[in-house]
Parts: C-alpha cells; structure tokens; sequence
C-alpha cells in the first residue's frame, strides 16, 4: 500500500513529464555509444589523409602538364625568330659572313635626283645614278617632264644646238630647227648667218632671212647685226632684235622722229610683264633724260614685237649734237617690280639740232 507521500511524488513527475519538451526518436543507426563515436574517429581521419594525398597528385600532374605545354610555346617562338633571322654561310663557325635578304628600294627612290624615279629611269632605260643620261646640260626629268626632249640625244631636233642651247640660252624651240620658220635651221641662223632664230625677217626689210640666204644677198643690216651675245641668257628677259633709222646715224627735226624697234622676249616667272622702251640722253652721271617713250603687255610665252617711238622734243637751234640711247625695260605688273632692264651695247644715235 502506497502513502500518500508516493502518491504525490508520481503525480508531481507524471505533471513534470507532460511538460518536458517531447524529443523526436532518433534513428536506430545514430543510437551509438560514446565508445563507439571515438572509436571510429581514427578511421574518418584516415580517408582525408588519403583524399588530400590524391588531390596533391592531382596538382602535381596539371603542374606538368602547364610547364610542358608552355615549353612548347617557347620552343615555338624560338624557331620563328630563328626562320626571320640571318644564316652563317661557309664553314662552321664562320658566324662573322652572314647573307641577308637585301630589302628593295620604295617605289618613290630617285638615287640620282633628276626628278625621276628609279622605276620610271628602268622603264625609260635612262642611267638612274646619272641626273644627265646625254650630258647636255638638261637633267633626265627636265627633258622627259617638262621640255619633251630626247634624254638620249643632246640635240633633239637635230638643227646643230644642243637641247640646254636652246632651252636656256637661245630661247628657241629644241623640237623644232626651224623655230622662226624662215627655212634657216636654228642652228645655221646662230653660227653661220648671225641672223636671229626667233626673228623670220631679221633685218625687216620684207624678205625672210631664209629667202636672203638663198638669193645671196645679206640677211641682215650692216649697221646693226644681230649679235648673238644678245640673245636671252634666261627667262624674263627681252633683246633688241631691228632698229630703224639704223644706230650711229644722225637724228633731225624739226618734227617728231620716228624710231622703229623690234624686240625679242621671254616671258616666263610671271602670266604676263609690261614692256618699257624709252629714248634717253644720258646726263653722265649713269642717269639719263627720257625724250621718248612707249609701253605694251607681253603674254607668257617667247616671241617678238615691233614698236614706234616718236622723239618730239629735237635739239633746240644752236645746241650741240647730244647722243641719245635705247632703253628697253621689262616690268612685273601685279608687283611694278623691274624684270629686266638694259642700254643695250651700241644701239645709240646722234640727236642734232634742228636746221631752222
């Protein structure tokens, strides 16, 4: 028989289990003693020595892969390098001698700088390390660019001056003998006749030089040759070709004198040039007193023109004979900027007085 004290007792657990929070059964296979939980430790610890072991061998073979495909790659560039590079020649170890592929001139290379390439010199069959292939004072580009001469004949057109003559000296055409046309060659008007290559008619007397020639009878005026020397030395320059009344003769009033000159030109730096011809007494001190004066515009180019100048002022009665001059004056006419200006040699007259 129980006491009431037991009683109590079972029904203070029975309340106190009502209340502990129920636990859920754990599975039969996690019911292991704390034994048997130590006892299998060892084991665990021995399948992650085993799983680091393999994943070190893992490592240690991707390392080698990485180096052996890196090694390739050099070995690679190694034997690139070497295909680009140069190679002994001769015996081993003659590493001094080496041969190597000569890199080709641009396109553009002018060895000789006569304004021809290399290509067009080959092309042409002209001497690229030669500016002057014919040796006549025109450079190979000149002729071929801009004259149209032939860079292997010094004398193009065969009329017994050279190309260079005739370009720079003369004035005349080196395509054509005949630049004036008269039927004298430019050449035999230069060296034989002394007549003017650039003038048909160099006396002005209506018959061409070539007709005068053939007739015998003299092309030009006795008094007033034309000099050779006279001829344009280089472009922007003019020459007196004609004269009339003849130089060296005396002049009279009382009224105007008439003084007809042909000059010569070539125009060339500027698109045309105004022409100044004047009739001056000289004053001694190298100036002079204009008496008489005309002007005309001349084009670009080579050519010729006839001008009258009139000489209204003669000697006063009584006054000694003065000696007038011919000046001839080439002007640009955008900037009034002197050209040209020259008393040529022995074109001079005798002003007397008038006789009344």
């Amino acid at each position: 028989m129980t006491s009431s004290s037991d009683n109590g007792q079972h029904d203070l657990e029975r309340e106190l289990a009502r209340l502990r929070p129920t636990t859920p059964a754990l599975p039969e296979s996690f019911r292991l003693t704390l034994r048997q939980r130590l006892r299998t430790g060892p084991v665990h610890l021995q399948h992650g020595e085993i799983y680091m072991k393999r994943l070190n061998m893992f490592a240690a073979a991707a390392a080698l892969v990485v180096i052996f495909l890196v090694a390739g790659l050099v070995v690679q560039a190694i034997s690139d390098s070497t295909n680009n590079t140069t190679f002994p020649v001769g015996q081993p170890g003659d590493e001094d001698e080496t041969q190597s592929t000569p890199t080709p001139p641009p396109a553009d290379a002018d060895d000789d700088g006569d304004g021809l390439t290399n290509d067009q010199e080959e092309k042409l069959d002209t001497n690229p390390l030669n500016e002057d292939t014919d040796g006549d004072g025109l450079s190979d580009g000149d002729e071929v660019n801009e004259y149209g001469t032939n860079p292997f004949n010094p004398d193009t057109d065969g009329d017994g001056l050279s190309d260079e003559a005739e370009v720079n000296e003369y004035g005349t055409d080196p395509l054509n003998p005949d630049t004036d046309g008269d039927g004298l060659s430019d050449g035999a008007e230069v060296s034989q006749h002394g007549t003017n290559p650039l003038n048909l008619d160099t006396d002005g007397n209506g018959v061409s030089d070539g007709a005068e020639v053939a007739t015998s009878s003299e092309p030009t005026p006795t008094s007033t040759p034309f000099p050779v020397t006279a001829m344009p030395p280089k472009a922007d320059t003019v020459w007196i070709e004609s004269v009339t009344p003849e130089t060296g003769s005396e002049l009279f009033g009382p009224g105007a004198i008439p003084i007809t000159i042909t000059v010569g030109y070539w125009v060339d730096t500027v698109d045309e040039a105004r022409l100044l011809v004047q009739i001056q007494r000289p004053n001694g001190d190298g100036s002079g007193y204009g008496l008489a004066e005309t002007t005309a515009t001349l084009p670009r180019g080579r050519g010729s023109l006839t001008l009258t100048v009139l000489i209204n002022r003669p000697a006063e009665v009584g006054a000694e004979p003065r000696n007038v001059g011919l000046l001839v004056t080439l002007w640009n006419i955008g900037a009034e900027k002197v050209l040209f200006m020259d008393f040529p040699v022995g074109y001079e007259w005798l002003l007397s007085p008038t006789s009344e």
